[in-house]
Order: structure tokens, then C-alpha cells, then sequence
């Protein structure tokens, strides 16, 4: 496996520019480098996705976690303005949760503080996920559309149709973010089972506009008993942290939805992975060339060499150089 690692750290390679990224690899076996670039290619646009969309739910996740736990705080401040004002009839406001959701514990302890932080981890991973999950059916759905379309035009047998295919049989499988996500999730799905200590999960429990109205109302009144007025210093205080929650909470919406429109936009494929229609390497020309170049010297160079160890006087500077006599006549070969 290292090995295999090595080999494709040294054969792909991606080359960026002014706006364009290129992957391509060089491999002896054309099948499989496509399917290299194409699952290159996916990986690098779920990986990008990830970074910019997924992560924005996450933090959704986590500021609409921790707003559940300020709105404890409100109601527990409501609770104790309610019992020091005389003749303050307590109005029952409504709550926002859905039919499943379970309230949460008006004094968390560590460990249920603990579990409400793990459960804002998990909801994030599993908000990231479907975040994911919805980016890829979207693309699967696009490449079906246009396979339908060049299945138009084209034969099954043609390069664009079963590239396409290829592509979508690609896409149905895990990828290595998703199923590094899924692992993610059971990873705090089981931390989250061993820190809570209640069975049912601690759902998010948000204030209606009713309730946060009536804090509004307690706060604006003009009240200076001691214990009334801080209670109201404890209740303004978690009013406060909550408004600044929520307006945090309504810009990360905003923002994964101005993310999750422009991703594709952001990047789009201009040339798509293909089937290599010859090899780059050997090129034939250019070796028949050297060869025979090749071929020339070394003729050459074996008759030089037989000349050599033949030790046969035939020229007449060989007689000089080895005699170191000079030549005084030549007699014609009969």
C-alpha cells in the first residue's frame, strides 16, 4: 500500500493556474488513469465542498446548541423576576421544539453540560452530511441528465457515454470525506451514549417571539427593589448573549445559502476526465531514430575494434608508428 501511495504521489500531478486547477497522472494502463483523474476530480470538489459548505453547517449546528442553552438561562431569569415582582401574574409563553424534542434540564449539571456539547458535535457532523450527502445527489442527478442527453446522440459503445456512466457509478459509492464523516459520527454518537445520562437525545429547544417579547416587557419596567433589579441584571444579560446568538445564527444561515448556491458556480468542470486515445510513451519515431544512430556507432565501432585485435598491417602510418622507421617505397598488390 505505501508502495502504490509513493508510485501515485509521483505519477499524478495538479498543475494550477489563474483560476484553473488540472489533474492528470501517467500511468501504463489507460482504464484505470481515467478512473484515477474522475475519482481525483470528485475528491477534490467534495473536499472543497466540505470546506466551504459543510463547515458553515457545523457551526449552525453549534451557535443553535449553545442559543438552546442561553434560552435556559432566560427562562430561569424569567422565572426568578417572576417570584420577586408583587403582583406579577406569570403568562405562560409558548416554546418552539418540535414533536419529538424533549425539554432540557433547567439546571444542567457537568456532565449533562458535557453531553449538550457533544450533541452539538454530533449535530453538526450530521448536518455536514447531509449537506454532503445533498451535494452529491445533486451531481448525480446533473450527470444522468446529461447522459440522457448524449444517449441522444451517441451509441452505448461511445468514449463521452460510458465516461458518463463511469462517472455516476463513481459517484454512487463513499467517498473518503463522507465516510471520513460517518466515522466522525460514530465516534460522538458513541461518546455522546456514554456521557448522557438520559436515554432520549437532548433536542434544541429555541424561545417563540411570545416569550422573548414578554423578557423585553419585564426588562423596559421601571422597577429599583434590590432583588427585582437583579434579577433583571441576570435576565438582560442572557438576553443580551441571546440576541447576539441568534443574529450569528440568522448570518451562518444566510451564508451557507449564499455558499450552497455559488459552489457550483465557483467551480465547474470546463474538460472533463478522458480515455486516452494513444500513449504518450514510448514515442516510436523518436526511438527509431536514436536506434538507428545507435546502430551506425556501434557498426563502426566493431569494425574498429576487429581491426584492431586483428593486428594486421594495412595502412602505412602503421608501419612508422610501429617500427619508428620511415617508409621508403610502396609495391602495388598483384
Amino acid at each position: 500500500l505505501d508502495t502504490m501511495v509513493e508510485t501515485l504521489e509521483k505519477k499524478l500531478y495538479v498543475n494550477t493556474g489563474e483560476g484553473v486547477v488540472v489533474i492528470g497522472i501517467e500511468w501504463p494502463d489507460a482504464q484505470l488513469a481515467y478512473q484515477l483523474v474522475e475519482t481525483a476530480h470528485q475528491n477534490f470538489l467534495e473536499s472543497r465542498h466540505a470546506q466551504e459548505v459543510s463547515s458553515i453547517a457545523e457551526a449552525i449546528s453549534i451557535l443553535e446548541r449553545h442559543a438552546a442553552t442561553v434560552q435556559e438561562s432566560i427562562d430561569q431569569a424569567m422565572d426568578e423576576v417572576k417570584r420577586v415582582t408583587p403582583g406579577r401574574t406569570p403568562v405562560k409563553a409558548p416554546v418552539v421544539t418540535s414533536p419529538a424534542r424533549r425539554p432540557v434540564a433547567s439546571q444542567p449539571s457537568a456532565g449533562t453540560a458535557s453531553a449538550a456539547q457533544v450533541k452539538a458535535l454530533l449535530d453538526g457532523k450530521r448536518r455536514a452530511i447531509r449537506e454532503l450527502e445533498d451535494f452529491r445527489a445533486r451531481r448525480i442527478s446533473e450527470l444522468q441528465a446529461e447522459l440522457t442527453q448524449q444517449q441522444q446522440i451517441y451509441a452505448d459503445a461511445h468514449p463521452t457515454v460510458v465516461r458518463l456512466k463511469k462517472s455516476i457509478a463513481a459517484m454512487t459509492e463513499d467517498s473518503p470525506q463522507l465516510t471520513e464523516l460517518h466515522q466522525e459520527e460514530r465516534d460522538l454518537a458513541t461518546e455522546y451514549a456514554q456521557v448522557s445520562s438520559t436515554p432520549a437525545e437532548t433536542e434544541l429547544r429555541l424561545a417563540a417571539a411570545p416569550q422573548v417579547s414578554e423578557a423585553r416587557r419585564v426588562l423596559e419596567s421601571s422597577s429599583e427593589a434590590s432583588a427585582e433589579g437583579y434579577a433583571k441584571n441576570r435576565l438582560r444579560f442572557a438576553m443580551n448573549k441571546y440576541d447576539s446568538l441568534i443574529a450569528r445564527l440568522d448570518d451562518a444561515r444566510i451564508e451557507l445559502d449564499t455558499a450552497r448556491a455559488a459552489f457550483k458556480y465557483r467551480y465547474s468542470t470546463i474538460r472533463p476526465a478522458e480515455l486516452p486515445k494513444k500513449p504518450i510513451r514510448p514515442k516510436v519515431p523518436v526511438i527509431l531514430a536514436l536506434g538507428f544512430i545507435a546502430a551506425l556507432g556501434l557498426a563502426a565501432l566493431a569494425a574498429a575494434l576487429a581491426d584492431v585485435r586483428s593486428r594486421k598491417v594495412v595502412e602505412r602510418w602503421q608501419v612508422e608508428r610501429g617500427l619508428g622507421l620511415p617508409v621508403l617505397g610502396e609495391l602495388p598488390r598483384t
